[in-house]
């Protein structure tokens, strides 16, 4: 979708006009606002429980632009053919003809709208206003009802749940954007509320991105007024480093927050699953895939090269107080890195297939 703000209202406007819910997610950019009643649950990479539920039980179907609409409909339906009308607007039909092959699974798709996603939802929205009495919208919406993380800390690790709540208090009176988001983010505690919230996600899952998407991203928002944020983990950021370079060259103002788990955790998790088909011990999953013994200096490579640095912060009991400089350099227009150790582990919706840290994969 367009980062246009008259496009982001009228998608607001169709959704209430017809009382419909909406669900998004983490593979694109911020659509719609997550803290909205007609939004479903959290957006993650794969879709809730509660997300499939409602799919599968709606009349009809809208899609914008929606990434992989075939497998979405498979996760939602399962082995049934949907019942339910499926309307798709988009451009996602032309890749079946292409080369490369960067294609899905054919969605059952009943009308094709081939045109922007914007263009479809200003006509809808305009032959709505005429002949369409504003349905009343439902309550409880999963999204409304965040649950809060634990605030107690022991001196452990915090958790990337806790990281991102404690981020989004350290920098609330500002107008943020997220750049950059790790497999573990958990999007409950970070609502979006306009369409510069969130920029969305690589596209291929490449490792090392990144560093060079935050850069690009606070770049492109100099002078905007906007306060760019990107949350790496340590394998992404310790593949892309350099990159932070340039925002130090150009002063670029940029707030780089490793979610640090001392691993190449989502290989650590295909091993892991390879180990248990194979009937080899899973205790060795991690092997090659820690960052440990020695454990890189994130905060002092990133000094070395221009920026601030400030870790690793060891526990929650820190997180508060890094943060806090963090966004103090960043608001008088210097690049900063916070490097922040966290647990291991994913939340269900990361499409991770792994909830916490399994039985001998200690953070």
């Amino acid at each position: 979708m367009s980062r246009d703000p008259e496009a982001w209202r009228r998608r607001i406007e169709l959704a209430e006009r017809i009382g419909a819910r909406v669900v998004t997610d983490l593979k694109m950019a911020a659509a719609f606002p997550t803290d909205h009643e007609l939004h479903g649950g959290s957006p993650g990479n794969v879709l809730t429980g509660s997300d499939r539920a409602m799919l599968s039980a709606a009349d009809v179907l809208l899609a914008l632009e929606w990434e992989d609409l075939g497998g979405t409909l498979a996760t939602a339906f399962g082995d049934r053919e949907p019942d339910v009308t499926v309307i798709a607007a988009g451009s996602e039909h032309e890749l079946f003809n292409g080369w490369t092959k960067n294609d899905y699974a054919l969605a059952p798709v009943d009308i094709s709208l081939n045109c922007h996603p914007d263009d479809a939802v200003h006509a809808l929205a305009c032959a709505l206003r005429v002949d369409t009495v504003p349905r009343e919208m439902p309550h409880g919406s999963p999204s409304a009802e965040r649950a809060q993380p634990p605030s107690d800390s022991g001196g452990r690790r915090a958790t990337v749940a806790e990281l991102g709540q404690r981020l989004h208090a350290a920098v609330g009176h500002l107008p943020t954007t997220l750049a950059h988001v790790p497999t573990s983010w958990q999007a409950e505690y970070w609502p979006m509320g306009e369409p510069l919230s969130f920029l969305g996600s690589d596209g291929g899952g490449g490792i090392g991105s990144g560093p060079g998407i935050a850069v690009g991203a606070a770049l492109a928002l100099k002078g905007s007024g906007r306060f760019t944020i990107a949350v790496l983990g340590d394998g992404d950021t310790l593949m892309g480093l350099t990159a932070l370079w340039t925002a130090a060259r150009y002063e670029i103002p940029l707030l780089v927050v490793v979610a640090n788990n001392g691993s190449y955790f989502n290989d650590e998790l295909h091993q892991d699953r390879i180990a248990m088909v194979r009937g080899r011990p899973r205790e060795n999953a991690h092997i090659g895939m820690r960052t440990e013994e020695p454990q890189p200096n994130i905060a002092g490579m990133a000094e070395s090269m221009g920026l601030v640095g400030i870790g690793p912060v060891g526990s929650l009991d820190e997180v508060d107080e890094a943060l806090a400089r963090a966004v103090e350099q960043v608001e008088a227009g210097r690049p900063a890195v916070v490097d922040v150790f966290v647990g291991r582990g994913y939340p269900s919706h990361a499409g991770a297939g792994v909830l916490s840290e399994r039985p001998g994969v200690s953070g």
